[in-house]
């Protein structure tokens, strides 16, 4: 495993490429000169075409690196690792890519990320193959890598002990899809008690489920989030990204557990709601765009940030800010029930414009989704006002939709509430004191700093308290002791 993961595959592959990219131009070179020359002589395009081709065939600079010893892989290592492939539960194609990985690793080739990520599908099986799936995926330098270990420690020792990340970041799932996101709430708390060991067997196998069950290509083609245990950075839940805590005696245990329930939960919802969407399709001819839009709300309605380029920065960015690739989740949700909203008229008007087109059968899920959270939510906070909770309603509040019970806050809203105060307050240039209920003049600038330091991670978020001598509430910081 050490010596996989300590392999600079992202070097290993920009290199490969600038390689292909050289011999590529000295090919087509010559295969320009070639096919002026024998048009000359015959005077005959198609046959100055067929031989200019073969100048370009020939096999193209591989991704290599140095090849494993005996001492390091034994040939009886390689052939455990096939017949675990062959064992497992993958697909015929599965298990083709996943055993051409290993073919390719044996010779001091580095396989597709496709490939290794076949392979990564039977890391329950052979502990072994968690650092062939490392190698799969696109990496950061070492120096990065460190970096993003320790600086995400905060926000890895904050989510330790917490099983809540199915009420947290699929929160807003749980009034649509209740039979799903209960499931999913159940699983998350299975794989965190108990031994650890059997825990860690047990999440195992659900993932492993997760990976074979019958929409699961589906999913995977249409980019559902998966998330892995152990896995490499582009596949970790990102509150998890300080590995080296699950090393520590005892403690780790902790950090492990709630990793498991993380990701072992957060995945069976995401899974639950994709294969209960599509077996309601079945036999309606959904496109393949219709698949694209249900997998991006299923990712972002369970907190993933959609896009790549989100997915990229999260590792970096998530040790400045708590849970970045969530907080981006959060506006896009807006974005998508807005567009979902606006669909049937753009469609009216294309129509009209002569255009065949209709309403995505996304669209309305995603409106019933927003409509029943935020109606569930209203219903519970008329509830507590009943049963004498202070209840804001004012949006330029920031306690605006909180219920406060004495002084303890209770917020129901998965990250939307900040949203809506910051747009209110920009809107109207103005805030109310939490002390006094005045309202006054609010700079602008100052709703929109404010809003960042509330999604700040741990560390950075204490320094910026101190620096301002105020805590995030508003509160004066107690003063240092005096010592006589």
């Amino acid at each position: 495993n050490t010596l996989v993961q300590g392999l600079e595959t992202k070097e290993i592959r920009y290199l490969t490429k600038k390689e292909r990219r050289t011999e590529t131009g000295k090919r087509v070179a010559i295969a320009e000169k070639v096919k002026d020359e024998i048009f000359k002589d015959t005077n005959d395009i198609d046959t100055a075409n067929a031989i200019s081709k073969r100048m370009m065939a020939g096999k193209m600079p591989a991704a290599t690196f140095e090849a494993f010893s005996d001492e390091q892989f034994s040939r009886s290592d390689w052939k455990a690792l096939r017949l675990s492939v062959f064992q497992s539960d993958l697909l015929y194609w599965e298990q083709d890519h996943a055993t051409s990985a290993l073919h390719k690793l044996e010779q001091g080739l580095l396989p597709t990320v496709s490939e290794m990520g076949e392979l990564s599908k039977v890391l329950g099986e052979r502990e072994t193959l968690v650092g062939f799936a490392v190698l799969g995926q696109k990496q950061p330098g070492i120096v990065a890598r460190f970096l993003i270990n320790m600086l995400n420690a905060p926000t890895t020792l904050k989510t330790t002990f917490d099983i809540s990340l199915t009420g947290r970041q699929g929160w807003i799932t749980a009034v649509r899809y209740p039979k799903e996101w209960t499931r999913a709430f159940i699983t998350s708390h299975k794989v965190f008690w108990g031994n650890s060991e059997a825990a860690r067997k047990r999440a195992d196998l659900i993932l492993k489920d997760q990976q074979t069950r019958h929409y699961a290509p589906l999913a995977k083609e249409h980019k559902v989030r998966a998330n892995t245990l152990d896995g490499g950075i582009d596949s970790r839940q990102e509150l998890f990204h300080a590995q080296w805590l699950k090393k520590v005696p005892y403690f780790g245990r902790w950090v492990a557990a709630s990793e498991r329930a993380a990701v072992v939960g957060m995945n069976q919802l995401r899974n639950d709601i994709f294969d209960s969407t599509v077996e309601k399709w079945e036999g309606q001819n959904k496109t393949s765009e219709d698949y694209d839009r249900l997998a991006k709300m299923v990712n972002i309605s369970t907190g993933v940030g959609h896009g790549k380029k989100v997915q990229d920065l999260v590792p970096y960015l998530n040790a400045p800010f708590f849970s970045f690739s969530y907080n981006i989740s959060r506006f896009q949700l807006i974005g998508e029930f807005i567009k979902s909203v606006a669909d049937p008229a753009v469609v009216a008007v294309q129509r009209l414009g002569g255009k065949k087109t209709r309403v995505s059968p996304v669209s309305p899920l995603i409106a019933a989704e927003v409509v029943a959270f935020v109606g569930a939510g209203l219903i519970a906070l008329t509830i507590a006002e009943k049963m004498g909770a202070e209840v804001e309603w004012n949006p330029e509040s920031s306690d605006f939709l909180a219920m406060k019970f004495g002084r303890q806050r209770i917020d129901v809203w998965a990250g939307f509430r900040q949203i809506s105060v910051m747009v209110a307050q920009l809107a109207t240039g103005k805030g109310k004191s939490l002390r006094s209920g005045e309202i006054y003049t609010k700079s602008r600038l100052a709703t929109v700093l404010r809003f960042v330091q509330g999604k700040l991670a741990p560390l950075p978020g204490l320094g910026v308290e101190i620096l301002n001598k105020k805590t995030f509430l508003g509160e004066p910081l107690p003063d240092e002791p005096v010592i006589e």
